[in-house]
């Protein structure tokens, strides 16, 4: 890969990073202290295209941003999520933080029986 390639692919790789935590309504501050980053700087460089994600911290960036790293890595693109996939995904991750959990599970217990599961 030359040095334009490598350029081009980090500025994509960057633009999914950026379309996913846009998507999942985070900013770059909350998606950095979810990845363990200090500031929101190393996120930046990544969606800029400055900086790839390091091999490190791939799967942390997958799980967080609730996708997988063959997308991260631009294997294949996806569609935009629905409202009731966003909200399922939002739901899921309260019943994991949240005590008061017999509420979350049963909204989402009603939701996958309305929709299929999307993980």
């Amino acid at each position: 890969m030359n040095e334009k390639e490598k350029a081009e692919y980090l500025i994509r790789n960057g633009q999914r990073v950026k379309s996913r935590r846009e998507q999942l309504h985070l900013t770059q501050e909350q998606l950095a202290s979810l990845l363990g980053y200090q500031s929101k700087t190393s996120i930046n460089k990544i969606e800029i295209g400055r900086n790839g994600i390091p091999q490190s911290k791939m799967r942390d960036f997958a799980k967080v941003l609730q996708t997988d790293i063959s997308y991260l890595m631009g294997d294949y693109e996806i569609d935009e999520p629905d409202d009731m996939t966003v909200m399922k995904r939002q739901i899921i991750k309260l019943v994991e933080i949240d005590t008061d959990k017999d509420v979350l599970k049963y909204c989402l217990r009603v939701l996958t029986e309305r929709i299929c599961y999307v993980d």
